[in-house]
């Protein structure tokens, strides 16, 4: 079957180059042509389902922010890299949809029982337009390293262009929000790769396990087994002792959230993030150029800086620029309301 114009062995073809030669002009544009097709189906096609991720329903007492954006060619290869065996067409993150959910009272934040009930109704609402490939929850059963999230793998099947193309959708709490921000945070600001598991010189793994596991005790939900027998008050004082004599609390204090000055209400933005220089610009677009943007995206992810890490872009879509702020804090630099949270 054809996806744009080259097979899904070329695709996979192109995939195995990259991992070997990120710059081989052929496996590029089979890339560039592979990502845009994601990037369409998350912008036009994704939205106009009967089922659409952007108009769900929230639960009662629950405010859900709604954000989206393309994988980035860099996190792509990268991947590629950490996992031989994985084929290009097979990668089911390419298009990814977030939701942050918002408790409006102490009550509803204290315990996310509640949750259990809506990744019910969540999958029962993407039946209709989506095959359900895969529902990993990490809230019942967090990652070793404290990650906590909900994880939908959605398959749209049909006789178009976007038959069998997927889409992740991550269901955080914003304390959980805030916590999984500010490990990428530290990643782009100190130039570690925590997130993937990479390199931690520093023991921030350490420290960012035993703030998660706080705000799991805050959230009256399920901790790592070796936590089992703590309680908050008992893990509390372990971070703060670990936070204060590692110096983690003084790195992230040191962190200079981004000057912001942006008003306007546009669906699509254009983040170009200077993580040396400390400097973020942030363009809002119109739909009818989002294949001009997304092509200035591929020429600027080629250079420099951006592959060595100095320099980030990224497209971004949320209900304006106050929203792009909450669902991507880590592109800021800004890691206040974490550490106030796990301050107290």
């Amino acid at each position: 079957m054809l996806f744009v114009m080259f097979t899904q062995a070329e695709i996979n073809r192109a995939g195995r180059v990259l991992r070997v030669s990120q710059e081989d002009a052929a496996a590029s544009s089979i890339l560039e042509d592979w990502m845009n097709l994601h990037a369409q189906f998350l912008t036009e096609l994704v939205p106009r389902t009967v089922c659409d991720p952007f108009t769900i329903v929230s639960p009662k007492g629950i405010t859900i922010a709604v954000s989206a954006r393309p994988k980035r060619r860099v996190s792509i290869l990268n991947k590629l890299q950490r996992f031989p065996a994985l084929h290009l067409t097979k990668m089911q993150d390419i298009a990814g949809i977030r939701y942050v959910l918002y408790a409006d009272d102490k009550e509803l934040r204290d315990n996310i029982t509640w949750i259990t009930d809506f990744k019910k109704r969540l999958k029962e609402y993407f039946a209709d337009c989506f095959d359900v490939v895969r529902v990993k929850d990490y809230i019942g059963e967090p990652k070793p390293d404290g990650y906590r999230g909900i994880h939908y793998i959605l398959k749209y099947t049909s006789d178009d262009k976007f038959n069998n193309l997927q889409f992740e959708l991550q269901v955080r709490t914003y304390y959980q929000h805030l916590w999984a921000m500010a490990v990428e945070t530290v990643d782009m600001a100190y130039g570690y790769t925590l997130k993937t598991g990479g390199n931690d010189d520093a023991g921030w793994r350490d420290f960012f396990k035993l703030a998660s596991m706080l705000i799991a005790r805050l959230e009256n939900a399920p901790v790592l087994p070796e936590y089992e027998d703590k309680d908050l008050a008992t893990i509390k004082t372990e971070l703060t002792t670990l936070g204060e004599t590692g110096g983690y609390f003084a790195k992230l204090n040191a962190l200079t959230k981004l000057p912001l000055a942006k008003t306007s209400e546009n669906d699509f933005w254009l983040l170009n993030i200077n993580v040396k220089n400390k400097q973020v610009n942030a363009s809002p677009f119109n739909a009818d150029v989002l294949d001009v943007m997304r092509e200035f995206c591929g020429i600027k992810e080629k250079t420099a800086p951006y592959i060595n890490g100095d320099a980030h872009i990224v497209i971004a879509s949320a209900k304006g620029f106050r929203d792009i702020v909450e669902a991507y804090p880590s592109y800021f630099l800004d890691v206040v309301k974490f550490l106030a949270m796990v301050r107290g």
